[in-house]
């Protein structure tokens, strides 16, 4: 069960974190999850490797907003209601086009899968907005798609495009026994 003032109070041993405060989401990236609320001087992509090394990745948000200070409602209580929707974009900073058939075809199953218009082969899938629900999806969507069922670890360890082609090509010669063979032949 994933609690949200855990993530939170996580959130908050963070050196340039001075409030935060988790909840769910419908309008998260990829639908319904999580998302993060912190003060301070903040960075995203600190914050998901602050959280990564201590939480479960079913635990890190969709999304992360930064905000000058938390609403609150006249009797002093947070008031979740005047939160903002969040706003996410990619980590890696610009985008590469998918170069294979197979990138392409991963590229067009995660942006189905998160709600996206297109997405690069740097694009993190945790970053727009993947969470656990959507990986347990993508294994599926990847094995209709390719014949091979890539591990849920390895989804969790290939969260770009780029690495995930080459998981699931890796994983589809180690089914039909090919990748021993050719270390044979080393």
């Amino acid at each position: 069960r994933i609690e949200p003032d855990e993530i939170a109070a996580v959130l908050t041993e963070h050196p340039a974190v001075h409030r935060a405060v988790v909840t769910v989401r419908d309008d998260a990236p990829g639908g319904h999850g999580l998302v993060a609320y912190t003060t301070g001087t903040t960075d995203e992509t600190d914050l998901r490797a602050h959280l990564r090394a201590r939480l479960p990745e079913a635990m890190i948000p969709a999304a992360f907003v930064t905000l000058t200070e938390l609403p609150v409602l006249p009797s002093g209580k947070l008031d979740r209601n005047a939160l903002p929707p969040p706003q996410v974009t990619a980590e890696s900073g610009g985008f590469v086009a998918p170069r294979t058939p197979m990138e392409e075809t991963l590229a067009g199953i995660w942006a189905e899968l998160l709600g996206r218009e297109r997405v690069g082969v740097a694009d993190d899938f945790f970053a727009l907005g993947g969470h656990s629900l959507l990986v347990v999806r993508l294994i599926g969507r990847i094995d209709a798609a390719f014949g091979v069922e890539l591990p849920l670890r390895r989804c969790f360890d290939a969260t770009t495009v780029e690495e995930q082609a080459l998981a699931v090509l890796e994983e589809g010669l180690s089914e039909a026994g090919l990748l021993e063979l050719l270390e044979e032949e080393r």
